[in-house]
């Protein structure tokens, strides 16, 4: 379920240049991590580094989403 909200969250606060923006740096990245990779390694490389994304982002969502629940419901 948080999966789905951090999903929802993110896609609501993200703005189409943002969006287009983090796309723009991913394909820079991948083009040229896939210069210095075999295909193997790159697969592997990506999938850690996408699992540490993840994680982080998740952390800050929970982070944020309980910070904010908080302040909203301080006295």
């Amino acid at each position: 379920m948080i999966d789905a909200l951090f999903h929802t969250f993110y896609d609501c606060m993200m703005t189409q240049e943002e969006i287009r923006s983090q796309n723009h740096m991913c394909d820079a990245f991948t083009t040229v991590a896939e210069e210095h990779l075999s295909r193997k390694d790159y697969f592997a490389f990506e999938d850690k580094v996408l699992a540490y994304t993840s994680a982080v982002e998740k952390c800050a969502f929970k982070k944020g989403f309980q910070l904010a629940v908080a302040l909203s419901t301080a006295k």
